[in-house]
């Protein structure tokens, strides 16, 4: 099997990587933003790629002929897309086209894996029920609007062209090695700084009430290589745990880990303009066509995640911490 992973240099890619090379054995190709390390040791072979650019996706899908395509290159933060606007639909809606167009060019039999998200729905109608893939979808924000144009670039090209396509919407994942910018990464490095002396017991959060679908990253890229070989062409699956718990939940399984007592401390500058209260999968077509369940309960993934943060104060890594 050859797989062709864009965006593998990030968070979730690297988890991808490992799954695919070394549990199915399979011949993995890679690109990553040129500003990432070039160290992707399970990597059949690496190249540098800064979306959008027709010419290079075109050159590298007919190099490698794949057999499947996992396509996380993305601008995945909220916060960001707002700051970044422009930037952010090039990435997110251009790129995309670029690797549909050259699939349709090169008349592609691979399945490409389109990695989209929650945002896509926006405000829910119920603070009680779980979201389901028939639910409308009505982005909130940027980065959702930007995923939901991606998402139906893709179908638009399967009804049209029948290139096979399966789409994704992503709850929040979480994980050791998670870049800072997201909430449950941040306050694992601010409690690692605590934990050193380079940061007051103050842990500086935004809103903590909104209730989330959290799941191990693992778990995740777990799910998306399972839908890479039993989901159904043309169709939109969810990936979460299906449940939903408050931030201020998170924040007291940190708790249970930290070493130093924190108290919280609301900021400002960390509240989204426009917050979801609540975000819960509805995972029934995932599981009921693949068997797929979460595994790793949130406070192991926790604890994992302020290990690393705590790894990479030791190191120099984490002089940057929040409220340092």
């Amino acid at each position: 099997m050859r797989i062709l992973i864009f965006g593998a240099g990030g968070f979730v890619g690297k988890y991808l990587l490992t799954l695919l090379a070394k549990e199915y054995e399979a011949t993995v190709f890679a690109t990553k933003h040129p500003d990432e390390p070039s160290a992707l040791p399970h990597a059949a072979a690496v190249y540098d790629l800064l979306l959008p650019d027709a010419k290079a996706v075109a050159d590298i899908i007919e190099k490698t002929t794949p057999d499947v395509i996992y396509h996380l290159a993305a601008q995945s933060s909220v916060t960001a897309a707002w700051e970044n606007p422009y930037d952010t639909l090039a990435v997110n809606v251009q790129g995309t086209l670029d690797i549909l167009e050259a699939m349709r060019q090169q008349r592609s039999k691979a399945r490409l894996m389109l990695i989209g998200s929650a945002e896509e729905y926006g405000m829910p109608r119920s603070n009680l029920f779980a979201m389901a893939e028939d639910e409308p979808l009505c982005p909130v924000n940027l980065y959702g609007a930007t995923k939901l144009c991606a998402e139906q670039l893709a179908m638009a090209y399967h009804k049209t062209y029948g290139l096979d396509v399966v789409a994704v919407r992503a709850f929040s994942h979480i994980g050791a090695g998670q870049p800072p910018r997201f909430a449950l990464s941040d306050f694992c490095k601010q409690a690692a700084a605590m934990e050193c002396g380079k940061q007051s017991p103050v842990l500086h959060t935004g809103n903590l009430h909104g209730r989330r679908d959290f799941t191990d990253v693992r778990d995740i890229v777990r799910a998306y290589v399972t839908l890479a070989e039993k989901g159904t062409s043309g169709r939109c699956y969810n990936v979460g745990s299906g449940q939903a718990v408050t931030l201020a939940a998170m924040v007291d399984l940190l708790r249970e880990e930290c070493s130093v007592p924190f108290t919280v401390q609301t900021d400002i500058n960390r509240v989204r303009p426009v917050d979801m209260p609540f975000q819960c999968a509805n995972i029934h077509r995932l599981t009921g066509e693949t068997g797929w369940q979460p595994q790793i309960p949130l406070g192991d993934t926790i604890r994992e995640m302020l290990a690393f943060h705590r790894a990479q104060m030791q190191t120099g890594g984490g002089r940057d911490a929040a409220g340092a």
